[in-house]
């Protein structure tokens, strides 16, 4: 597989080129492109939350390449392709359903295309095409329990109009409509009376509980340890709250410059925030990861408002945080490290020279790790992480 990413929340496979990496959650949030830093043996590093280019359900694997999107079994057998100037597409997210799958695009994309236009491709499993239909103003889709879901496109806020969308481990909508009607009726406006999702005081529903206006990921970037400035550009409570919490229980970010990442699993958040070494400032998105002093992985209970770091590491950078491991890369190597135990796996041992530059992507459960020969997805939940594909 060689699919290259490059920045952005519709990053596309466009040619063969060095790849930055990654670093989220997050948060499974929200959301687009996070923080790139380098490391002694790999380039860049990248942790990012974004649209599915691929899915994994079941036996299928769904993956959108650069010209085509091939569905295939677990065993990589390709079952079929469509090609995207077939029928005019250039999606940004695929999803799986029970009787095909769902192609998602943005019109904005596509130059003389109405703005805040988006389509949605319906294909059986033999990439035959079905139907699609084009509503205003949608910015994203999930599929789940036969019915496709659909968001709006909201923002922060006014000034930085940044989207509220894609979480790192679920979804959120707006409307629905069943799998078998795709095409034939309107799609349904959720209600707080038809659905199991949680309703959000901002007007959507989500997988996640509402806690002060979360939206599912959150990302801060204090330069020089200045926590004040980095506080005053949080718009919502709970950020505020969990922000406020960091600082005070990592004393370093109140003299250093840090980057940190965080995502929500039910009323819990987990994070890791990366500290600079003394002196070291984030000029850019693109920092070494020899000015990495020490890597804090964190859960905030939220219902109790507690606060609990649950390991340091040291010489290396910190990519996820969950309730029974860590995940950090140092040097070439991926680790996964169990908490309240000495016990550490290699997860992936990285060719320096095929993984000059790496791309950790989170998609769902899916951690995405692409370099610049090939790319390895694995499947992550707060009990294990482990390789899904290759297989």
């Amino acid at each position: 597989m060689q699919q290259q990413y490059r920045n952005g929340v519709k990053m596309r496979e466009e040619k063969s080129a060095i790849i930055s990496i990654a670093v989220f959650g997050t948060l499974l949030a929200i959301l687009v492109i996070w923080v790139i830093i380098r490391n002694p043996a790999s380039e860049g590093i990248q942790v990012q939350t974004s649209y599915n280019d691929i899915e994994i359900k079941g036996k299928r694997i769904g993956i959108l390449k650069a010209d085509r999107v091939e569905i295939q079994d677990t065993n990589q057998k390709i079952i079929s392709v469509a090609e995207f100037k077939d029928f005019d597409l250039h999606p940004q997210h695929i999803v799986l359903g029970e009787d095909g799958y769902y192609l998602f695009q943005l019109e904005a994309e596509i130059q003389e295309k109405e703005e805040n236009l988006a389509l949605v491709a319906k294909f059986d499993y033999e990439s035959n095409f079905k139907s699609q239909i084009s509503l205003p103003n949608i910015g994203t889709i999930a599929c789940e329990g036969g019915k496709l879901y659909f968001a709006e496109r909201l923002a922060d806020n006014e000034e930085t109009g940044s989207d509220v969308g894609v979480f790192l481990r679920g979804f959120y909508a707006n409307y629905y409509i069943d799998e078998k009607d795709f095409g034939k009726k309107p799609v349904n406006k959720i209600s707080k009376d038809d659905t199991k999702l949680f309703y959000h005081k901002e007007g959507f529903f989500s997988t996640e509980p509402e806690i002060g206006g979360y939206t599912g990921v959150a990302w801060y970037k204090c330069d020089s340890g200045d926590v004040d400035t980095t506080k005053t550009e949080l718009v919502r409570q709970r950020k505020q709250k969990s922000f406020t919490q960091i600082c005070e229980n990592i004393d370093l970010l109140n003299t250093r410059s840090s980057i940190t990442f965080e995502y929500q699993d039910g009323e819990q958040l987990y994070g890791v925030s990366n500290v600079l070494k003394k002196g070291q400032k984030v000029v850019s998105d693109k920092i070494s990861c020899k000015e990495v002093d020490k890597s804090y992985f964190y859960k905030i209970d939220c219902s109790r408002n507690k606060f609990e770091i649950l390991k340091e590491v040291e010489e290396g950078y910190g990519i996820l945080a969950t309730e029974n491991y860590v995940v950090v890369q140092k040097e070439n190597k991926l680790y996964k490290m169990e908490l309240g135990t000495d016990k550490s796996k290699v997860l992936l041992d990285m060719d320096s020279d095929e993984y000059g530059q790496v791309l950790y992507r989170f998609q769902g459960s899916i951690l995405q790790v692409s370099g610049e020969v090939e790319n390895y997805y694995l499947d992550w939940d707060e009990n294990d992480i482990r390789i899904a594909f290759p297989f």
